[in-house]
């Protein structure tokens, strides 16, 4: 069958001298017309000439990525940046390029244009992505045949950026200068919950009305968590709602009326020009976020618990900041000292009352002109020079010395224990 029903589309597929031809149309009637016209074409010995928009059949990157936006990122939680990547990758790739002339050396040159003005590699992936849902869209939807394969750009891990303590001082200070109450608000309400920017400017009321604890019903994972307050977050949410005119509902958003994404980023930047922290480009407000995680980690707060009151979904996330914790090693070391059992003495008393019978009752190797030192508590430590014994409650009767080759039984003698303990030559 030439025709067939792709989702909410209809895609007509013909074969002339071994070429496929394969569009898709929004309705059955067109797919019928096109299919006509191109077995006429056939019959003269002609080619099929391409749809050239959408509504004739013929699908562009741009029209794809439209179809994509409303299919999947419309109303999600990253539709702005989604859109923001998806139309920056139909930028530089061709707005009424079809999507199968996308193939691996169209990807390449994209990553290289964008290499150029400066994206970095992690910039790059979130670009490689939204294009990475498009054709899958398309492969799908019976748009496209195949889909190349999209090689990501390797990410650095970066470093990580927290506010000083000098920092916050001038960014608060700067705050109360300006009467920009609002701002200083919500800086010290991301920097002490870590919460992200747009699970804070979702927040209503109810949310808050316990006094005690933050409930993240909105997040980037899609999971809930609670986040305890601080004092400092407690008596803004006093002075907040003592500067409203009336008593706020459950249902007002508690930063959401005074900021959105956009309102937060203008003001923000206009603090940051003001503080000359404008060629600082990670002097951004999710770098409350970063701070946040780095005082409770530079505090000694487990890595772990970090995690969960951070909302990181996985643990790797979280580790970007164990390096700010160099005291844990030391602290992990003490912590060792402390279960080790007391040291060895430096004399075992058995065998030094064993060496003194010895000596009163004429010593063992004094004839030869050898002593047996006493035991060392290290183990290993005794000199490499003469005959090491390194077997531990042995009886012994061989203890008579005439070289530290030779041995004479002296079965007079009683055995003894020597537990790692050597002969030496006497000075």
């Amino acid at each position: 069958m030439a025709i067939s029903s792709r989702g909410s589309s209809f895609q007509v597929s013909l074969t002339h001298q071994g070429k496929r031809y394969r569009y898709a149309f929004q309705s059955m009637s067109k797919a019928q017309q096109w299919e006509a016209g191109a077995k006429a074409c056939f019959l003269r010995g002609e080619i099929p000439p391409e749809p050239t928009t959408l509504a004739e059949g013929r699908l562009t990157l741009k029209a794809l990525f439209d179809l994509t936006y409303r299919r999947y990122w419309a109303r999600a939680k990253s539709e702005d940046s989604a859109r923001r990547n998806g139309l920056a990758v139909v930028e530089i790739l061709g707005p009424e390029k079809h999507p199968a002339e996308v193939d691996e050396e169209a990807i390449d040159e994209l990553i290289f244009r964008l290499e150029d003005i400066g994206n970095a590699g992690s910039t790059i992936n979130r670009k490689l992505a939204a294009l990475s849902k498009m054709l899958t869209f398309a492969v799908e939807r019976g748009y496209i045949t195949t889909k190349p394969k999209i090689e990501r750009k390797e990410e650095s891990p970066g470093r990580v950026r927290w506010f000083t303590d000098d920092e916050e001082l001038k960014i608060l200070s700067w705050c109360f200068e300006n009467d920009q109450y609002d701002l200083g608000d919500i800086y010290v309400f991301l920097v002490d919950s870590g919460l992200r920017r747009g699970e804070a400017l979702k927040l209503d009321w109810s949310d808050v009305a316990d006094g005690e604890w933050i409930h993240v019903l909105e997040s980037k994972s899609g999971h809930t968590r609670d986040v305890p307050m601080t004092s400092r977050i407690r008596s803004i949410l006093k002075k907040r709602v003592k500067r409203m005119p009336a008593k706020p509902s459950y249902e007002e958003l508690v930063f959401g009326g005074v900021f959105n994404i956009s309102s937060l980023r203008y003001a923000w930047n206009s603090m940051r020009q003001a503080l000359a922290f404008n060629r600082d480009e990670h002097f951004v407000v999710h770098t409350c976020r970063h701070t946040f995680c780095s005082r409770l980690v530079q505090r000694g707060v487990d890595i772990r618990t970090v995690k969960e009151l951070a909302g990181h979904e996985c643990i790797e996330t979280t580790l970007r900041y164990s390096h700010l914790a160099p005291d844990n090693l030391v602290q992990a070391m003490k912590a060792l000292d402390e279960c080790v059992p007391q040291p060895v003495p430096e004399v075992c008393p058995s065998a030094q009352k064993r060496q003194q019978n010895l000596s009163r009752s004429g010593g063992i190797g004094r004839r030869a002109g050898f002593k047996i030192p006493l035991w060392q508590h290290s183990v290993g430590s005794s000199p490499t020079s003469g005959i090491f014994l390194s077997t531990c409650h042995v009886p012994f009767k061989r203890h008579v010395l005439n070289s530290p080759q030779e041995t004479a039984t002296d079965a007079s003698l009683p055995p003894f224990e020597l537990p790692f303990a050597c002969l030496q030559e006497s000075d």
